[in-house]
């Protein structure tokens, strides 16, 4: 049988199947055992298995650049990238498909198809999850779109999601999450060979018609609905600025636009559509229950000021304003529970402008409750926006 070797620099997000082998951490010369020949680097999220799964890829050799941890002469993968290596002599798995309780073929039977309403539950789309997971709760059920979405309706979930087979996802409201073509959500149900419960990496997205969504008023929560709120994580986003209509989108950065720090005072950063500013973060925020945050340049939110463009400092002896978080997007195109999350602070996600600033030659800087007969900025002229906190795969680039 063929087998595969998957040599990775971060940890893998699926158990290990039976025939992937385990290198330990202390490994030496030779990276890759007797009988292994290299397959090379590969993009996906997939496991250890006889096949390589959709989506993952060839990639270029570049892209697997860590060294390994026991042995630094050798790489072993990569930021989402595996090294690849087969079993010399290896059988290929067979391409037969039998329909049984235990199958996790990525390959649909002739049989199998996504059900697109099950009771109340509409079928939604086919997406690509990825870490953090863009639905949050996984309960063990068995290996069916029935028992999951009955699952996520008893635990008060809107939204129920199937993957690799039949792990069951649950939440509230999806924030993330590119739509791919049915067709790449194709692995047979484990316990319904009739049934197809999405793929590896690939959501089978499902909603519940008679749900309620998720408050308009409330940070979005990293908790089970009847639950305290905690507003949930929001990390390694990007900030796109769109008029109340949700078009126009602008990308904001972190930007520093006029530098006289020196050597030691601290370093401010505002949020900016600014393309000739001497630094721009671009899709590098964190939003959290303690402080939204600009990564690469370490720095904190300081407390927005009414009428002028929220900051952000370097320094972490400044106390972090915690009082922004993400609410559901009001102005979604796919309802209230699927969307970008919006930002907001004061409960209020209708406080922003995008003006442009008449002393800083037209650069055009996010307000915070833009105010008249202000210096910097004519209000006439503001355009009031939404926040969004998007992936980097729907950042504009602008």
């Amino acid at each position: 049988m063929l087998s595969l070797l998957l040599v990775a620099s971060l940890p893998l997000f699926r158990p290990l199947h039976v025939n992937a082998v385990n290198i330990p951490r202390d490994a030496g010369d030779p990276l890759i055992p007797s009988g292994w020949t290299a397959l090379g680097c590969f993009r996906c999220s997939v496991d250890c298995d006889n096949t390589v799964n959709s989506p993952g890829v060839a990639s270029d050799d570049s892209g697997c650049n860590v060294p390994c941890t026991g042995d630094t002469t050798h790489n072993c993968g990569g930021a989402d990238r595996v090294y690849i290596a087969q079993r010399d002599g290896g059988v290929p798995p067979s391409t037969t498909i039998t329909p049984t309780s235990t199958s996790t073929s990525a390959t649909p039977s002739s049989t199998a198809s996504i059900k697109t309403t099950v009771g109340t539950w509409q079928y939604k789309g086919c997406f690509e999850d990825f870490g953090p997971r863009i639905l949050q709760h996984q309960f063990t059920t068995s290996k069916t779109v029935e028992a999951c979405t009955a699952n996520c309706a008893a635990s008060g979930y809107g939204l129920a999601g199937l993957e690799f087979g039949g792990e069951c996802w649950c939440d509230t409201y999806l924030p993330f999450g590119q739509q791919f073509p049915d067709s790449e959500c194709s692995m047979v149900c484990g316990d319904d060979p009739t049934e197809l419960c999405g793929a590896g990496n690939r959501l089978a997205l499902y909603q519940n018609s008679v749900a309620t969504p998720p408050s308009a008023s409330l940070c979005l929560s990293s908790q089970p609905p009847g639950t305290a709120v905690v507003p949930r994580n929001f990390q390694n986003t990007g900030i796109v600025a769109v008029d109340r209509s949700g078009n126009n989108g602008l990308q904001i950065y972190g930007a520093t636009p006029v530098v006289t720090l020196g050597d030691t005072g601290p370093e401010y950063l505002l949020l900016s559509h600014c393309r000739n500013c001497p630094f721009e973060d671009v899709d590098n925020f964190e939003v959290s229950p303690t402080e939204m945050f600009v990564y690469a340049r370490a720095a904190i939110s300081l407390f927005p000021r009414v009428g002028e463009s929220p900051l952000f400092v370097s320094f972490s002896q400044f106390r972090p304003y915690s009082g922004y978080c993400a609410f559901p997007n009001p102005i979604s195109p796919t309802g209230p529970f699927i969307g970008f999350p919006v930002l907001a602070t004061a409960g209020r996600v209708d406080l922003w402008s995008l003006c442009t600033n008449t002393t800083a030659d037209g650069r055009l800087d996010v307000v915070y409750s833009a105010v008249a007969d202000h210096p910097n900025y004519d209000l006439s002229a503001c355009t009031p926006i939404y926040l969004e906190l998007v992936p980097s795969y729907a950042l504009p680039n602008n």
